[in-house]
């Protein structure tokens, strides 16, 4: 489940005057270790405190576990995974090998691979699997435990460390540079803002790494211009059974365009908003009034 940011902050009117735009503020797992440092140059504001949150997109994660899992990385797998996948390491003399199988107890092989001596070995479908791949062998000693298991999932986020720096002297440049989680990654945003937790919008990068220079405008998921929109409505409903429906409290900011759709804001979801996101009905008429008179 992900919160909204409403880019334009609490006051709708300073920024964005022609449109308002909400974006998604996801939570991830794992932190990713992420850290900052001040350079040279740059346009953020002296005085200014500046927090961000890293958010991997995640095409394929894996992760490697075990008492001997230290001895595996950088593990690439390919084909027809789902779920779990259980892997042994061995070694006669110098040969190294890797065996990988749907099962505990070696049963069903889907893939296997040698190589001599430590690093990085390749491993080959068995059994029709079409599962192959590679991996960094450091071999310390055998291991087939029941516990060696290899998780493949797909489509998830990754990250919610936050790090902050103030600017105390001269305009400066924030750079940011974090730990890359295992697998396959579609790029990373990095959430902005002047409070911890509290973000105004995300940059992108294709790498484990950005510098902030105070001139790159921050990105919205959505944005919707003034003189598309014709009114906004609020809906306040108590926790209860109406009509027989049990349904906890909602909140909600009903935006009408006057091309007859509307799009709906969870305003309990918006994380921004120190007024909007209460979850009382003073919320609904504080951002019923709030976004109407922007308009």
């Amino acid at each position: 489940m992900h919160k909204l940011i409403i880019t334009n902050g609490p006051d709708l009117n300073p920024s964005w005057t022609d449109r308002i735009a909400v974006t998604k503020d996801y939570d991830g797992k794992g932190a990713l270790t992420l850290v900052s440092a001040l350079g040279a140059g740059g346009s953020l504001v002296v005085g200014n405190d500046y927090f961000y949150k890293v958010i991997a997109l995640v095409r394929k994660g894996i992760t490697i576990a075990g008492d001997g899992a230290g001895q595996l990385s950088a593990i690439t797998l390919d084909g027809p995974i789902t779920g779990k996948l259980f892997w042994k390491l061995t070694n006669t003399g110098t040969t190294r090998t890797f065996v990988l199988a749907r099962d505990p107890k070696w049963l069903q092989i889907v893939a296997s691979g040698t190589r001599t001596n430590n690093g990085v070995l390749t491993f080959t479908a068995v059994n029709g699997s079409l599962i192959n791949g590679t991996v960094t062998v450091a071999y310390t000693a055998d291991d087939g435990g029941d516990d060696n298991i290899i998780t493949v999932e797909h489509t998830y986020y990754a990250g919610n460390e936050e790090t902050t720096e103030t600017i105390v002297t001269a305009t400066r440049t924030i750079d940011l540079s974090w730990a890359a989680p295992s697998g396959e990654i579609d790029g990373y945003r990095i959430y902005r803002g002047d409070a911890t937790g509290v973000y105004d919008g995300f940059f992108t990068s294709l790498t484990a790494t950005y510098s902030d220079d105070g001139t790159t405008s921050l990105s919205a998921d959505e944005a919707w211009f003034k003189d598309d929109i014709r009114i906004a409505s609020g809906q306040f409903l108590p926790p209860g059974s109406p009509l027989g429906l049990s349904h906890l409290t909602k909140c909600t900011l009903n935006v009408m365009m006057k091309s007859g759709g509307s799009v709906q804001i969870d305003l309990a979801k918006v994380s921004n908003h120190p007024t909007w996101s209460t979850g009382l009905f003073d919320s609904v008429y504080v951002a019923e009034n709030e976004f109407n008179e922007w308009l």
